[in-house]
């Protein structure tokens, strides 16, 4: 819909061309008329007009200075100037000023229209570019105000297995998130690793302060090198290092800011934090490294707030008959029995074709460990239960020889087939959350730690607090706390003991304090609640 203003000082002009057009085949649902300048200017300034039909030679102001005073207040505004004279020199000032349109009189109305009509549509082309673009901006705007969840996500496919088996999707992506990469370039990956709290934290507490970390890896390890920190979904804090920020993995600068943050861990965070250090030779070897470090972190369970160089195995390229074991982590979990056959024929098939070589027979024994030590660990199940069953062989007795080889791989994946997604089926003791559930039931009366609970499981603490977090909401410490309330809370309402016997057989010396958690948690006193319930 258009609104159009029809300026001449000869009134017949204006009444000629108000009835000679066909506004309503042009979609004009209001046609003004002026009949100077002054008047037209009064309505340019309380009406939105999108074309003007105009007289050059009028009195007092002429077209064209009516033209320059348009263009500073309303610039979108379509002009159509009508003349009795061919000036050329009023053509070239009304081109000057924008407008293409420049017609004689006596006008044909046929001809006024066609010009109407094109100069409309072009408004209109300009509008409907215009919106597109604020649409585009606005959309654009949005994508890059959500861009790090996008590449974080990314990266979770790529430490999973995912999108990285053809090299053309891969590179779509890189260049849809805009990373200063190519899918053969080589990556570092950090792995830090939160050992220990030295403020007693709630989950809350700790995801905001799992925040605050990751802000600071940003400055202290990233430190305006081409790199991204993000979080994987075992609640790790992970910081990739792009090609750009490359040199020897061991190298004093990196090791440097590694151990920098550190110690701003210890002093301004209140906890204890190490790094460990992996490389991947391409982009798509990132999740083979990514698992390496889970490894790594894993089989730690002493050595505390240093920098750990993850042993990198370097890989031929796939053309040279690499194999890789990323696709084997969905299977595992979903238990999908008939695409774990389908993966371990293919992995015999190449272990056949290296005929024996030792090199190879372990690269397929630490590929397979790295993914089920990962599938274990998403199922909230410990990796000790491969220990346990005896499954975990060292890699100079599973790697004797093909055969060998085979049969421990048919063991492991077999057993880890036959737990339930919620580890809680067949094999509850595999679970670790109701293992340290059961341990704490049973040592309410002790002074729990961390690390306790991290040797019952065999697991690494940093791995273990994220774990139950996962599994439960709670972070230990508010477990155990609740545990005890809980048992405390059966002992006021079931029994005659005193308050404080009661606080003294679950481990609590100081009276007060117990008082004080008894009350967090129930939000009323050890005496207000017996009172309560007698």
């Amino acid at each position: 819909m258009y609104r159009v203003l029809i300026v001449d000082d000869e009134m017949y002009a204006v009444k000629g061309i108000v009835d000679g057009v066909d506004w309503e085949r042009l979609d004009v649902i209001e046609v003004h008329e002026a009949y100077n300048a002054q008047d037209a200017q009064r309505i340019l300034l309380d009406e939105r007009i999108d074309l003007m039909i105009c007289d050059i030679q009028m009195p007092v102001m002429n077209g064209l200075s009516l033209l320059e005073w348009t263009k500073e207040r309303q610039p979108e505004l379509r002009t159509v100037f009508l003349t009795c004279h061919a000036d050329f020199g009023y053509a070239q000032r009304a081109m000057q000023l924008g407008t293409r349109d420049y017609m004689l009189k006596p006008v044909v109305y046929e001809e006024l229209e066609a010009v109407v009509a094109h100069n409309l549509k072009e408004l209109g082309d300009m509008r409907i570019a215009s919106t597109q673009t604020e649409t585009f901006k606005k959309y654009y705007q949005l994508w890059q105000a959500h861009k790090p969840e996008l590449v974080q996500s990314f990266w979770r496919d790529m430490m999973k297995g995912e999108d990285g088996g053809r090299r053309s999707k891969l590179e779509e992506a890189i260049a849809a998130y805009d990373l200063p990469l190519t899918d053969r370039d080589p990556l570092l990956l950090i792995l830090l690793s939160i050992e220990a709290w030295k403020r007693d934290l709630g989950a809350f507490d700790e995801e905001l302060m799992g925040y605050a970390l990751r802000k600071a890896a940003e400055e202290v390890i990233v430190a305006g090198h081409p790199g991204h920190v993000m979080e994987d979904e075992l609640g790790n804090m992970m910081v990739i290092l792009y090609p750009g920020s490359r040199a020897d993995p061991e190298s004093d600068p990196l090791k440097t800011r590694c151990e920098s943050y550190i110690e701003a861990c210890g002093r301004y965070f209140y906890c204890d934090v190490s790094c460990y250090i992996g490389e991947a030779p391409s982009v798509r070897d990132i999740g083979l490294a990514y698992h390496m470090l889970l490894e790594t972190e894993y089989g730690n369970l002493k050595r505390r707030r240093q920098v750990l160089f993850c042993g990198t195995r370097r890989h031929e390229a796939r053309a040279g008959g690499s194999i890789s074991f990323l696709h084997w982590t969905d299977a595992l979990e979903s238990g999908h029995a008939e695409r774990m056959d389908e993966l371990m024929q293919e992995a015999e098939a190449w272990i056949r074709e290296q005929k024996g070589r030792r090199e190879s027979l372990a690269q397929v024994y630490h590929g397979i460990l790295q993914v089920v030590y990962y599938a274990l660990l998403r199922k909230g199940i410990s990796p000790g239960l491969l220990h346990e069953r005896g499954l975990e062989s060292g890699p100079a007795e599973a790697t004797r020889s093909s055969v060998h080889l085979k049969q421990w791989m048919e063991k492991v994946v077999a057993s880890v087939l036959s737990l339930s997604d919620s580890g809680q089926g067949e094999h509850p003791e595999g679970s670790i959350v109701l293992q340290v559930q059961r341990y704490v039931k049973e040592h309410l009366q002790d002074e729990i730690t961390r690390d306790e609970l991290s040797e019952h499981v065999h697991l690494n603490p940093s791995y273990l607090s994220r774990i139950f977090r996962i599994k439960t909401g709670q972070s230990l410490s508010e477990y155990i706390l609740r545990e005890r309330m809980t048992r405390a809370s059966e002992l006021l309402a079931n029994t005659r003991e005193s308050v404080s016997s009661i606080a003294r057989s679950l481990g609590y010396d100081n009276f007060s304090y117990f008082a004080k958690m008894f009350k967090k948690v129930f939000q009323t006193t050890p005496q207000e609640y017996r009172r309560s319930r007698e």
